[in-house]
């Protein structure tokens, strides 16, 4: 990997998420960049894994 890949990600990230409320397409993006998940885990989240109070998820799928 070239030196400065992480930097490009996080400036594209940023980008991405400045533009993203006004899309109403929020939490879908948000919660795989914020957590690091992927795809297949973020769709196998229920509202049973997510504890807002605590500002936690549980993945085991």
């Amino acid at each position: 990997m070239q030196r400065g890949g992480f930097a490009a990600a996080a400036d594209a990230g940023a980008a991405l998420q400045a533009s993203l409320p006004a899309t109403g397409m929020g939490v879908p993006f948000e919660v795989p960049t914020m957590t690091g998940l992927c795809r297949g885990e973020v769709v196998g989240l229920r509202w049973g894994d997510v504890d807002l109070a605590r500002g936690a998820l549980w993945v085991g799928q």
